[in-house]
């Protein structure tokens, strides 16, 4: 609609930057007038936020939006974005609010919450631009008033209100433009978004956001520090220079339109608004049309302008109207709004287009009128509230249609004249008469005007050359190509019945290719054998076994992955032997007879008298040990506490008898409390270390779970004293020995339980001085203090208590020690490990060979089930396969691993046990039974024809993190998997938000397969001989059950840190989880079911409760010493807090729900912490936030960053830091001895050389080895400058893995920071390096790995800690819960510790109270899809299989599941593909393949660059740029070499670079950077290319109107605001100006307002904004390959020019400071762009019949070139 000036235009900036800075300055104040006051602080603005801009990130905007958060739009780049649409003409208000409203639509349908925000300053910028004024205040109201949404107005981005609102709602971005509809906008916006930045609010543009059905994409900019710096340093001038901008707006308003701004500057003039608003509401009884008050009100303030001023005129310096025509055009302007108000939607979208504009003279009334009804809608909506105006707002959006004026005026101007008499119709008519009418009522001097006539002039108000837009293109017929395939009638045959098709006589069909057929298996003409995706990946070690090099390659690559596996925790292989089949089993015949008592043999007697003897000696041994171990194990228990249990506990698990077990507990818990007596007795109250305590209570704990069968009578009276001196009066009363009678070896208590002891009628005693004795007198003494009295006695000495009550100490002391609510009874199936009760369920899943979605939280056990699948599996045979499908490759080498190290099987020749399928290679693909792979090969081989032998022997498929569903990218790949799979399934996930929903949709795709199955069956057995048939029957029974297994709890709990620095000291403070929730998120959505507590966090909020509210009725009943869940109990569980905290948390909500709220408000902010201060800076403070880490023993650590720079700068820095503290500890003496060592050790060396005697060369020799162990010794890292644990590894292995890591581009780097116990982690990595990383973590050595979200995908790092160190847009609920997860190692840690430095507050409590996103489904079809699922059914061997699979895959998408719309939506897709495919000879009518559907299909990844490529081949355009060398006809140039690159780059390695990256001023040395077009001969046939794809969904979506719903068609898409209605039929007009009946029927009625039509469908240009509602296409999923792109502003998007770079100049190091990219990155970008060339090489040269052909031989050169370049 208008031009617009970008801040960071080049030509401005190189003006800037060659000149000096007062030279600068002018060349911006040039610009406008009046600012070089503020041009140099502009000038360095701009270039601060190009550099910032340049660094934007392009992603997912809405990742963290579930029922949680807003973000903020600014209302004037709403504006300013909608109206820069080309689509839309100026004038057409109408059409300007459907394009706002599918903006806002496009969001909210994501999920997205927000508010809109005008600055009042703004609007000074719009003066001049009349129309734009009341653009925007009546999108103000239409947001309000209409749609609902929160609008706020603040005077000034700098105003104090504003600043408070984003400190109070903490908004997750500010959506704004950095583009202006002028130069001082741009300036304005740009300040705004500095200033936003500035106060930590991060910034996403308008421009260039793309959507796809899930997601909302953009550039989004984080704020860091140095933004607050920036704002800070720079406030005054901030503020002076908005405040200078404003001010030039205002005077530049003003000298555009000086006439305007004086005739309406009357303080009178809203007074007499208002007068005539109120007569007109007061005159009527019904709610008043705002169009109506709009019309009349403004005409009766322009006419008396006329007679106010001299001799009747309305003028300016250069145009002038008389009071006649002024009325003229008055009558004009109501009678468009008649039209308006009585035509429907669907008859105004026929209007003609004109080629015209108003001349000068129309044009100064057509801006007043628009300054005039600006105001009067301005007072009415200032007003109406108070004055209680009734006035109906739904249509303000309608207020112009400038096109229909126009038109009108054309009638009169060039028609009427020429003879042409129309009437108008009465309705339109009477509501002229009304309206004109009305105008004069407000205006009564004006009796003089009171003829209905439109036009009493004759001057014209058009230009001179106005004339109709007629199109003469011709509209194709609508009609799709006749499909004739038994798929695609099943899936879309309901509408394939209301679709038209085309003739065979119809051009279309005539010109149809008549290409050869395509054969998967044989070349079409040379017959000999193709390959497919498969045949294409790299082949693994044991397909290349004749190599001696490669099998020991192969061995070597098995011996690490058995050490790799054992990094991963496996200790135990299983041997698996193949079982008898169960089913044949149950259904022998039985046996008949008598049953026979069992018989033992003397062998097996033998056996168990062995058993016994061995068990009884191993008794004594263990014994005897304890005896030795006792008295040194109490002393080091009295000596430190803590380090002493742990060498008991280390003890205790080296044994197994059960008693001496007991006597050790017993012995340390007698020791524990003699320590916290004299503890106690040397320490006051208030300085006790209550840790002692604990200790005492963690070991009645262990006895009483594990013991208590054990424990007599004394032991009991033991235990209750001690519990009465630690002040749990209530519990000892409980260990009262149970009234028991003796049996034998059996103890019988009085509720009937036996529990087994082993005493043989003796007494356990205690060595040492833990003997217990029996006087006979009831007394229990206890060595070591005379004050304490016998608990016969019931007398307490009080010196010794804690404190607390035995509820709350458990609660809040021993919080992570509560004993877990494990079962104890073994499961048969399993062994080495007891299953909790929905492992079992899992169990039983498999055995019942069920399907089942597994929700569960990270390391909580849920992939056993997948491994004791596999040994199912195993055990049934030696062909039947089971598939584990994993996101990463990463995690696919992890599961390998995993499989090898667990199970061995001897297996026949050939077949192997695990194999791998990725897509960079392949092992044992086909002959393993587990194979091991990610999605988009398990989709390569389920869609591969002549794969379905092989995919019928699959008895699982495991899905492993299965919420990659509703990921951004390979989501429909997991999608189509799921969906194709015949056998069961277990699908994995710890992070699904509606587990149900998935569950039932993957029910309704077994219940699809289960009716299939039973057709196929049924089928094929009435095919069969009939013998054997009830054995098959039963063969073939399974189950389609799919069931849903959820799992909540944590094994650990999970504690929250925020970090702090005070003093140069970081501290951490803990947060606790209601800190993060507000008022208004629990009365909308409760407490968030995944937000748990600690123990002691339940005590804190019951505390908290309490004291803001001291008469709190419940409080008693919810005392931790009285609630029925945890009062008197010795030993509280896990399961038994989260009952105490369940009840809280009720109350809690109650609270907000039932009048306190405002209570609640209190309990929440008392339990906040304190902000951060800003300015903590990571990178300088990570040193010293390890060393508290370590000081506070809450290593080993992952710390999440999310940027790679930044993770290895991390990891260097604290390499740094620690080898400074080693250098400072190394004395100057030292370095003289190890100078002196070092020259020593040189000369022996040398010596040992040169020395020929045998004992002088021995006595060198080893007086060498003594100097280098001494200088080792010397050398070694002193214990304070290291994180490593070197008692976790031995040296030899950890040299081992140093000699693997030799080979990799930063092998010594890893290497020094292994050394001390660092390292880092992240996806550009190479796979050596990052298994490196992962297992030295896991195996303990190294404790500090700093990481991006590369580990958040199942990779098995368990750690005691997470430190989250940097903000960022990919940190949401998601990430966070994966990768929070890690912390708390089972086994290992019994409390996670999870830390935030550095991330704002906000941000902290939208990560723990934000709900993971739900799987909704992808948009699941793409072209290429709907090729191979054509080829699948056409080629393959089972035919019925097939069919069901692409069936399944159509018919069956999550996006469609419960949702009508979206499978018309995927139908219409469908059949557009088709029609494509066949119109460009790939398929023919009956939907098989043709000659150039392999090589298509091959590239499906690359779509639509597969389709253009082909089209080069086509016009053998590739056969004409390959001319080979004169001298040599096998080789070519390098010139042609280089052309190829350009060409495939342009295809295959599209890049692009944010727009500001551009306007950098930088010298680039090796690199060109920004990639050069394609040759002109390619660049055409580019072009064709997309002109025959506009032209063929032009035509489809043209074909789809048929089916649109018009009555929604012509409703406003959010708001619903219908503008339908009875056609005016008796109205000549409006039949006259609205005829273009056949060229807008394709398009959306709003888009035809401004003169669109189908004509517009066809050039394919702004379709998402043509198209209708209810029968559209995404048009990212229409092949159109750009040549040149462009964000919506209309600035280029250049191309990254990485891939002929590297070519160019072969250096990575180039393409890494010259490119943008990350070292990894740029690695793995290359890698893809070269597995591209070999694909393409393989598939050209299968193609081609002759072998030698010169593109063959040029694509196999470039293959070879491009492989040698990458092996650096």
């Amino acid at each position: 609609m208008a031009s617009s000036t970008c801040l960071t235009d080049p030509e401005v900036l190189e003006e800037a930057s060659e000149a000096d800075s007062d030279d600068s300055s002018e060349a911006i104040s040039l610009h406008i007038p009046g600012l070089k006051k503020y041009a140099s602080f502009l000038r360095d603005m701009s270039i601060y936020l190009m550099n910032t801009f340049s660094r934007t990130i392009f992603a997912s905007l809405l990742n963290d939006y579930v029922e949680s958060e807003f973000f903020v739009i600014d209302g004037d780049s709403l504006l300013i974005t909608c109206i820069k649409d080309k689509s839309l003409k100026k004038g057409q208000s109408l059409h300007f609010f459907f394009l706002v409203e599918r903006f806002l639509l496009n969001l909210s349908n994501k999920g997205a919450r927000y508010v809109v925000v005008f600055f009042e300053d703004m609007e000074y910028l719009y003066l001049g631009q009349p129309d734009l004024i009341l653009l925007r205040t009546q999108l103000r109201l239409h947001l309000a008033k209409n749609l609902g949404t929160d609008v706020y107005i603040f005077t000034s981005f700098l105003s104090r209100e504003w600043k408070e609102f984003l400190q109070q709602k903490c908004p997750y971005f500010l959506m704004v433009s950095d583009e202006g509809m002028s130069l001082l906008q741009t300036y304005f916006l740009n300040l705004l978004i500095l200033d936003a930045l500035g106060n930590k609010t991060n910034i996403v543009l308008t421009a260039g956001q793309e959507n796809d059905h899930l997601r909302v994409y953009g550039y989004h900019v984080s704020s860091r520090f140095h933004h607050q710096r920036y704002v800070q340093k720079n406030l005054e001038k901030v503020t002076s220079t908005a405040e200078g901008l404003r001010h030039r707006a205002q005077i530049c308003g003003r000298q555009a339109s000086p006439s305007l701004f004086n005739q309406v500057k009357q303080e009178k003039l809203y007074a007499k608004v208002m007068k005539c608003i109120s007569h007109l509401s007061n005159s009527l009884t019904k709610r008043l049309d705002i169009r109506i008050i709009i019309t009349a009100v403004s005409c009766s303030l322009i006419l008396p302008m006329c007679t106010e001023n001299q001799d009747s005129l309305l003028q300016d310096k250069k145009s002038t109207l008389t009071l006649d025509e002024v009325a003229d055009l008055c009558k004009m302007y109501c009678l468009t709004t008649a039209i308006v108000l009585r035509v429907p939607l669907s008859q105004r979208a026929k209007i003609r287009s004109l080629n015209a504009d108003w001349n000068k003279h129309a044009l100064l009334f057509i801006n007043m009128k628009k300054l005039f009804e600006n105001i009067v809608l301005t007072v009415a909506k200032d007003e109406s509230k108070k004055s209680n105006w009734k006035i109906d707002w739904k249509k303000v959006s309608d207020l112009t249609d400038d096109l229909l004026m126009k038109n009108i005026a054309y009638y009169y101007e060039k028609e009427e004249g020429a003879g042409l008499q129309l009437e108008y119709g009465s309705d339109i008519d009477q509501i002229y008469k009304d309206i004109w009418s009305t105008t004069l009522q407000l205006v009564p001097e004006q009796k003089k005007l009171a003829s209905f006539q439109i036009r009493t002039t004759s001057k014209h108000f058009l230009s001179d050359d106005s004339s109709v837009n007629v199109k003469r293109e011709k509209i194709p017929t609508a009609g799709l190509i006749p499909i004739r395939s038994a798929i695609i009638e099943d899936f879309a045959g309901d509408i394939m019945k209301e679709l038209p098709f085309l003739s065979s006589d119809d051009p279309v069909m005539t010109l149809l290719n008549k290409t050869k057929s395509y054969d998967e298996l044989f070349h079409w003409h040379s017959g000999k054998p193709l390959g497919d995706d498969y045949d294409r990946t790299k082949q693994g070690f044991t397909e290349l076994n004749q190599s001696k090099w490669a099998m020991k390659q192969y061995q070597k690559y098995q011996t690490f992955q058995r050490y790799y596996g054992q990094s991963l925790g496996v200790t135990m292989v299983k041997n698996i032997v193949v079982q008898r089949d169960e089913l044949e089993k149950s259904h022998e015949g039985p046996k008949l007879g008598k049953k026979k008592e069992p018989w033992v043999k003397k062998k097996d007697a033998i056996i168990e008298e062995n058993q016994r003897k061995a068990k009884a000696m191993e008794e004594n041994k263990d014994t005897e040990k304890w005896r030795t171990m006792a008295s040194g194990l109490q002393n080091e228990i009295k000596r430190d506490i803590f380090l002493g249990i742990k060498r008991q506990d280390q003890f205790i698990k080296s044994i197994a008898t059960p008693s001496v077990k007991f006597c050790a507990e017993f012995t340390a818990l007698n020791t524990c409390f003699q320590v916290w007596q004299e503890h106690c007795r040397l320490k006051s109250k208030d300085q006790r270390d209550i840790n002692i305590a604990v200790e005492v209570m963690k070991k009645i704990h262990t006895i009483m779970n594990k013991h208590e069968a054990l424990l007599q009578k004394q032991h009991r009276k033991m235990i209750a004293e001690y519990l009465n001196f630690l002040g749990f009066e209530n519990l000892a009363c409980f260990m009262q020995p149970p009234k028991a009678a003796n049996h034998g070896d059996k103890m019988v208590t009085n509720d009937g339980d036996e529990k087994v002891t082993r005493l043989e009628n003796k007494m356990i005693t205690l060595p040492g001085d833990g003997k217990v004795t029996d006087p006979g007198d009831g007394k229990v003494s206890v060595p070591g203090d005379k004050n304490i009295t016998s608990f016969g006695h019931k007398t307490i000495n009080r010196e010794y208590t804690v404190g607390v009550g035995s509820s709350r100490f458990q609660m809040q002391y021993m919080g992570p020690y509560l004993l877990r609510d494990e079962r104890s009874d073994p499961d048969p199936r399993v062994e080495h490990f007891i299953p909790d009760t929905w492992q079992r369920e899992l169990l039983d899943v498999v055995d019942n060979k069920e399907s089942a979605v597994i929700v569960a939280p990270t390391s909580s056990g849920k992939t056993y089930a997948s491994y004791y699948c596999m040994e199912k599996v195993l055990r049934k045979s030696d062909e039947s396969v089971v598939v584990y499908v994993a996101p990463t490759k990463a995690l696919v080498n992890q599961v390998v691993a995993t499989v090898t190290n667990q199970f061995t099987k001897n297996l026949p020749d050939g077949m192997a046990l695990c194999g791998v399928f990725t897509r960079d290679y392949r092992t044992d693909a086909l002959n393993c039974q587990v194979l091991v792979t990610v999605p988009q090969c398990l989709e390569i081989l389920l869609l591969s024809p002549h794969r379905q032998t092989w995919i019928k022997k699959i008895e699982y498929v495991i899905f492993d993190e299965v919420h990659c569903l509703g990921g951004e990218i390979g989501a429909d790949v997991w999608e189509h998997i799921l969906v194709m799979i015949r056998c069961p399934f277990l699908a994995l996930s710890a992070t699904i938000s509606n587990p149900e929903h998935l569950t039932a949709w993957l029910q309704s795709v077994k219940t699809y397969w289960q009716k299939r199955e039973e057709v196929m069956e049924t089928s094929s057995l009435a095919q069969m001989p009939k013998r054997g048939g009830k054995k098959q029957a039963l063969r073939t029974k399974k189950s389609y059950r799919v069931r849903l297994v959820l799992h909540e709890k944590r094994y650990n709990d999970l504690e929250k840190y925020v970090c702090s620095v005070k003093d140069s000291n970081i501290n951490f403070e803990h947060h606790h989880p209601c800190a993060a929730l507000t008022i208004d998120h629990i009365k909308k959505y409760g407490i968030p079911k995944d937000l748990t507590f600690s123990p002691r966090e339940n005590i804190q909020l019951y505390d908290a409760m309490v004291k803001v509210w001291p008469s709190w009725p419940r409080a008693k009943e919810l005392d931790p010493e009285e609630n029925m869940h945890i009062k008197d109990k010795i030993i509280i569980t896990k399961n038994e807090s989260s009952k105490f905290e369940e009840e809280l948390k009720t109350e809690l909500i109650n609270w907000t729900k039932n009048g306190h709220a405002e209570k609640t408000g209190d309990v929440l902010k008392h339990l906040q912490v304190a902000e951060p201060p800003p300015g903590m800076m990571c990178e300088e403070l990570f040193p010293k936030l390890v060393e508290k880490l370590k000081e506070e023993n809450k290593l080993p650590a992952l710390f999440f960053a999310f940027n790679k720079i930044l993770v290895e700068r991390l990891s260097e820095d604290l390499l740094c830091s620690l080898t400074e503290i080693s250098e400072a500890k190394q004395t100057v003496k030292v370095d003289i001895e190890i100078k002196k060592l070092e020259t020593k050790s040189r000369k022996l060396k040398k010596s040992q050389q040169s020395s020929s005697k045998e004992d002088a060369l021995i006595l060198n020799r080893t007086s060498y080895e003594m100097l280098q162990k001494r200088l080792q010794k010397i050398n070694e890292i002193p214990p304070g400058a290291t994180y490593a644990d070197e008692t976790n590894i031995d040296k030899e292995t950890l040299m081992t893995m140093f000699e693997k890591l030799r080979s990799t581009r930063n092998a010594e780097k890893l290497k020094y920071l292994a050394e001390r116990g660092i390292g880092y982690h992240h996806g550009a990595m190479q796979e050596k390096e990052r298994r490196f990383v992962e297992m030295l973590f896991r195996l303990g050595h190294m404790r500090v790995v700093t990481a991006t979200g590369t580990l958040a995908l199942g990779i098995n790092m368990p750690c005691r800690s997470v430190v989250f160190l940097e903000d960022s847009i990919y940190l949401d609920a998601l990430n966070y819960r994966q990768m929070s997860g890690r912390a708390g190692r089972r086994g290992q840690d019994l409390l996670g510790n999870v830390f935030f430095f550095g991330i704002p507050m906000p941000k902290v409590k939208k990560l723990l109270k934000s709900n993971v996103p739900q799987l909704k489904g992808q948009f699941p079809l793409s072209i290429s899809l709907i090729l191979r699922l054509m080829l699948l059914a056409a080629r393959a061997d089972d035919k019925e299989d097939a069919k069901a699979k692409a069936l399944s895959i159509l018919m069956h998408s999550l996006m469609t599941y419960k949702q009508p719309r979206e499978t018309h939506l995927l139908k219409l897709f469908s059949l557009f593909s088709l029609h494509y495919l066949i119109h460009e000879g790939y398929l023919d009518q009956d939907c098989k393949p043709m000659l150039f559907t392999g090589l298509v299909t091959h590239l499906h990844y690359h779509e639509p660059s597969n389709y253009v490529f082909v089209s080069f081949l086509k016009k053998g355009l590739f056969r004409k740029l390959c001319q080979p060398c004169k001298k040599n006809p096998n080789k070519f140039p390098d010139s042609v070499m280089e052309s190829l690159v350009l060409i495939l780059a342009n295809l295959f390695a599209r890049n692009y670079f944010v727009p500001h990256f551009m306007s950098r001023h930088v010298k680039f040395h090796q690199s060109k950077v920004f990639l050069d077009p394609l040759p002109d001969d390619f660049s055409s046939a580019v072009k064709e290319h997309n002109k025959n794809v506009a032209t063929i969904f032009g035509h489809c979506l043209f074909t789809a109107a048929k089916l649109a719903d018009m009555e929604k068609e012509c409703q406003l898409p959010f708001s619903e605001i219908s503008f339908s209605g009875k056609e005016c039929t008796d109205s000549q007009l409006v039949n006259h100006v609205m005829d273009c009946d056949e060229e807008r029927s394709g398009i959306s009625p709003f888009a035809c307002l401004s003169g669109n039509s189908d004509h517009n469908l066809f050039a394919m240009e702004n379709v998402n904004s043509l198209m209708l509602q209810t029968a559209q296409i995404p048009d990212k999923h229409i092949p159109i390959l750009p040549l040149q792109k462009k964000d919506p502003s209309g600035r280029k998007l250049m191309l990254n020019a990485f891939a002929l770079d590297f070519f160019k100049h072969r250096s990575l190091q180039a393409i890494v400071n010259e490119n943008g990219f990350n070292e990894g990155d740029a690695y793995n970008k290359l890698k893809d762009f070269s597995l591209t060339i070999s694909a393409i090489s393989v598939s050209v040269k299968e193609m081609c019949e002759d072998e030698n052909d010169p593109v063959v031989l040029a694509f196999e050169q470039l293959n070879t070139m491009y492989k040698e370049m990458m092996a650096f």
